[in-house]
């Protein structure tokens, strides 16, 4: 286990708007803010695009994923982070539980999905880490490194 410790900074109340694309969204506000470290939480209901959900087989490397499609609207909860690749832009990493009727799923938005009506977002800074997230090409993905330096 690796580790670093953060305080929290500014808070941010965000609605993300009728057919705005996550992550894309969350990664526009983080840039106009100037914000590279943070924890975003979000309720509303998505439509429209991909999750990953899951590896289609462990052993490989590089990662392949398997995925969902989205279409129609659904409910969401969505947890992530904040934290900058190795060019200090603010990289969104977003899980999040949908419901349709009966059926649920889960997945990573990194592929996309687009909001549908509203989702209500807060988004809080960390500050006082240098974590970042670097790309990894053994697996195909960026990981988390919280602290750089060691």
């Amino acid at each position: 286990m690796r580790y670093s410790e953060a305080k929290i900074g500014r808070v941010f109340v965000v609605s993300v708007e009728d057919g705005e694309r996550l992550p894309d969204a969350i990664e526009a506000f983080a840039r106009e803010q100037k914000l590279t470290h943070g924890l975003v939480a979000m309720l509303g209901a998505i439509q429209n695009g991909e999750l990953v959900s899951g590896p289609d087989d462990p052993d490989a490397n590089p990662v392949t994923i398997l995925t969902t499609l989205v279409g129609k609207p659904q409910d969401a909860a969505v947890l992530g982070t904040i934290f900058p690749d190795e060019d200090g832009n603010p990289m969104v990493h977003l899980h999040g539980v949908m419901a349709r009727g009966e059926r649920v799923s889960m997945g990573c938005l990194r592929l996309g999905v687009h909001v549908w009506e509203v989702a209500e977002v807060v988004v809080m800074e960390l500050s006082g880490t240098k974590a970042v997230r670097r790309f990894d090409p053994e697996v195909g993905f960026s990981r988390l490194v919280p602290d750089p330096e060691d």
